[in-house]
């Protein structure tokens, strides 16, 4: 198995014959040697290997994932494969109803990548994440918004001083 930041999680499925729970348990059994790589590749993953990556991250508890993942759930266009140019002339050459189902598709991957983000952010309790996910409370879809606010919730729980006696 490689390490290259854009095949790791692909090769990691691979070799575990798509069994996520055997490749949950060996990320974890792995620990703090499983993080580095799953944070490198955190840029080059889209879709569901993204949103396994960042259930990865949260499951292994580190607080190194912190700040990548607020840069996963601030980040403007991470969903785009491939050069604008070339996307530009695809999309010229489409009907514009494909190019609406493209759109929504993107929006929707955008979407889930902002949920899982903010979830594993909430998981990993690091008050750093609160500014974050202060700047994205008004996301445009109404379940990252549910799902920030419950983030919120509970890192403001966790970052209150204890009152008991």
């Amino acid at each position: 198995m490689t390490n290259t930041p854009s095949s790791y999680v692909e090769e990691l499925i691979r070799a575990h014959r798509g069994d996520g729970q055997t490749l949950r348990t060996t990320v974890l059994e792995n620990g703090p040697l499983s993080v580095g790589p799953l944070i490198e590749s955190l840029p080059n993953e889209r879709g569901p290997l993204l949103a396994i990556t960042i259930n990865l991250l949260a499951d292994l508890d580190d607080r190194r994932a912190v700040v990548p993942l607020i840069e996963v759930l601030l980040k403007e266009d991470w969903s785009s494969h491939s050069p604008t140019a070339f996307r530009e002339r695809l999309l010229h050459w489409i009907s514009p109803s494909f190019r609406r189902f493209m759109k929504d598709t993107v929006e929707i991957q955008r979407a889930a990548a902002r949920m899982s983000a903010a979830r594993a952010l909430a998981q990993l309790g690091d008050p750093r994440a609160i500014g974050a996910l202060m700047a994205i409370r008004n996301d445009p879809d109404e379940r990252v918004r549910a799902i920030v606010g419950e983030a919120l919730n509970r890192l403001e729980t966790l970052a209150a001083p204890d009152n008991a006696p």
